[in-house]
């Protein structure tokens, strides 16, 4: 569980896959001659049948010209160089932070997103929204919006209310009394990525090849989470899929249904690609901003 968990945090760090393996073997070179040969080269014992989980690699895309190959679009991750002691420094912020519990059910989600996000984009819109609610709801637990708010949010009990002869006052009053037990997830969603994003940092990426089609602007950034939302609340209850657009950046092909919806007159979706980065953003800054200032110690 420790490992996991470890591996978790270095996913949500890194930005890319990390997963637990198991060890099978081990060689001891610099065994002393006295011992024999035995312990050199020696087998492990049997842990269990695992299945690992990594990213496959994708092939290069040629681009040719009047001239041939004119470039090649490498759509695998580049390099990640780390900073032991920048690593050491976040995992420590991260052991400070209040919900900690909370925090780590995030991450976990966050990262079986990133184990599928390659090969089922569609599970991993739905992992990635789940992280996020997975800490909104936790560390937003006594949210409630204004009266205006929540009034706006039962608009049809007001107009019902008004038609039954009530006063604009009375019906108000009602509409505030349907709101009880409401947990806002939805407000709580939008609300976390909206404090913790930053999508000033979207324009480019190490990571993926993030489509300029469906991404949307900073102006819009609140209108494209509730729609998010309202698409995930679809494909959960209703098994509706997520639009075409989501899959875009993923592998270097361009899914027929995305297709349809580039030319199409409705506005895109938010690839799912576009929508991990600023669920990583949000964590990551959310870790950093709420993490205790008292030192832990020197090592993690």
């Amino acid at each position: 569980m420790i490992a996991n968990d470890l591996a978790v945090l270095l996913t949500l760090y890194l930005r890319r896959l990390v997963t637990v393996a198991v060890k099978v073997r081990e060689s001891c070179l610099d065994a002393p001659s006295t011992e024999g040969t035995m312990w050199v080269d020696y087998p492990c014992p049997v842990f269990g049948p695992l299945t690992a989980s990594y990213w496959h690699q994708h092939p290069a895309v040629l681009v040719y010209g009047s001239k041939g190959v004119e470039r090649v679009i490498d759509y695998n991750p580049g390099p990640k160089g780390i900073d032991a002691g920048e690593l050491c420094a976040w995992l420590s912020q991260t052991a400070a932070v209040p919900d900690l519990d909370g925090f780590l059910r995030s991450a976990r989600a966050y990262a079986e997103a990133m184990e599928v996000i390659g090969s089922n984009p569609q599970l991993a819109y739905l992992m990635l929204i789940t992280s996020v609610e997975a800490i909104a709801c936790s560390t937003l637990h006594d949210y409630t919006p204004s009266v205006e708010d929540r009034i706006q949010a039962k608009q049809g009990v007001v107009r019902t209310a008004i038609a039954f002869g009530l006063s604009d006052a009375q019906a108000k009053e009602l509409a505030l009394k349907a709101t009880e037990g409401d947990r806002w997830v939805a407000a709580k969603f939008v609300g976390f990525l909206m404090e913790y994003a930053n999508p000033s940092a979207w324009a480019e990426d190490d990571l993926f090849r993030i489509p300029v089609l469906g991404v949307p602007e900073s102006d819009s950034f609140e209108k494209a989470l509730r729609s998010i939302y309202r698409t995930r609340s679809r494909a959960t209850h209703s098994g509706a899929p997520f639009p075409g657009t989501a899959s875009l950046g993923t592998t270097r092909l361009v899914d027929d249904a995305a297709l349809f919806q580039v030319f199409g007159d409705e506005a895109m979706f938010p690839p799912v690609v576009w929508f991990e980065r600023v669920v990583n953003e949000a964590l990551r800054n959310y870790a950093a901003r709420t993490a205790s200032a008292t030192p832990l110690g020197d090592g993690v």
